[in-house]
């Protein structure tokens, strides 16, 4: 196969790569959303379910699901984190008042709450806290915050708002300069460079 670097197909395109909410961490208001099942083409990692939210602009993130697995299942911390997210979601579109049915399995209750999600979701517009992930946990893009509270319905006055940043949550884009400083400081520290 011969590569043509000439070829429209490679060169970039003017305004690409959009970042949601132009790369602004914080809450973001007026977003649509859509629910996505995995497909099979898909990456074998990827999430069996994406709640997706496109900004004003058009600009999307996602919440991504996994079918829980043994660990999550048998992990009582774990299982109370899985419902905590998956229940906030949830409610974010059916209510807070929002009854949910007994379910027998994981699988169950993920396909069980996506199927009811997909007719809503695209019917409630919402608002969402993104940030540069947490303290624990650094992005170099905003991402939709992977905790509770992070998305809640326009309905709600912004006065009532539950959406507001922790003490762990970074809502500044980590700079360049403090990320090569911290590489440098490392590296003068070590003696061993790697090369005997």
């Amino acid at each position: 196969m011969s590569w043509d670097l000439n070829d429209d197909n490679f060169n970039v395109k003017e305004g690409g790569n959009k970042v949601f909410n132009g790369g602004v961490a914080g809450v973001v208001e007026n977003c649509s959303a859509s629910v996505t099942k995995k497909a099979d083409g898909d990456h074998e990692r990827a999430p069996d379910y994406k709640v997706m939210v496109a900004d004003s602009e058009g600009r999307t993130l996602d919440i991504g699901f996994w079918y829980p697995d043994a660990e999550v299942e048998s992990d009582a911390d774990k299982k109370r984190k899985y419902g905590a997210k998956l229940g906030h979601v949830a409610r974010c579109f059916m209510g807070q008042d929002f009854k949910f049915p007994q379910y027998n399995s994981g699988k169950e209750m993920l396909d069980g709450i996506m199927a009811t999600l997909r007719p809503v979701a695209p019917k409630v517009p919402v608002r969402v806290l993104t940030t540069y992930g947490t303290s624990m946990g650094v992005k170099n893009y905003p991402i939709i915050r992977n905790y509770p509270r992070f998305i809640e319905p326009m309905s709600v006055n912004l006065d009532d708002s539950k959406l507001a940043p922790s003490s762990i949550d970074l809502m500044e884009r980590p700079s360049a300069d403090n990320e090569q400083s911290a590489v440098t400081t490392t590296a003068a520290a070590s003696t061993d460079d790697g090369w005997d």
